[in-house]
Order: structure tokens, then sequence, then C-alpha cells
């Protein structure tokens, strides 16, 4: 296995990060309005709901396997997004 792969936001990010979905694939040429929860499908290499962590795991629901780890930031639960305009 080689290196872990890091991605983030940026030091000094203030807000509230509710569902990651990396892909294989080019997903929106567009604006659009996001489903409440991603569901993984065959071009999704990672899923992270961010609302069911313990602790500094990040927990990849897309069934590869790709679990991260949660620096710098915690835990929110019953985060409401705004409705799209």
């Amino acid at each position: 296995a080689g290196e872990p792969t890091t991605f983030g936001l940026g030091d000094g990010f203030a807000g509230v990060v509710d569902e990651v979905r990396l892909s294989k694939a080019a997903r929106y040429d567009a604006d659009f309005a996001p489903p409440a929860r991603f569901a993984p499908d065959p071009d999704t290499v990672a899923l992270y709901h961010c609302d069911d962590g313990v602790g500094d795991k990040l927990t990849d629901s897309s069934g590869n396997g790709h679990h991260g780890k949660l620096t710098g930031g915690t835990w929110e639960r019953g985060y409401d997004p705004p409705a799209a305009p």
C-alpha cells in the first residue's frame, strides 16, 4: 500500500461539512441542490456522512474501506442545513 491520501479544507475554515463524496467521474456541470444524504454508486471512491463519527475516525460509507481521520474539527449531530433557494 502507498501513502495515504490527504485532503483538507484549509486553515481558517469556519463552517459545517455534512457530506463528502469522492468520485471517479465528474458529477455535476451546473448548479445543483444536493440530496440530504448521498448514497454510494459504482463511481463512488469514498463517501463520508460526517455525522456518524466517534473520536477521530471518519468512516467511509462507500464500502471501499477508505476510512479517514478527523483532525482539527469536532463532530456535530443533528445539523439541519438551510433549505435550498
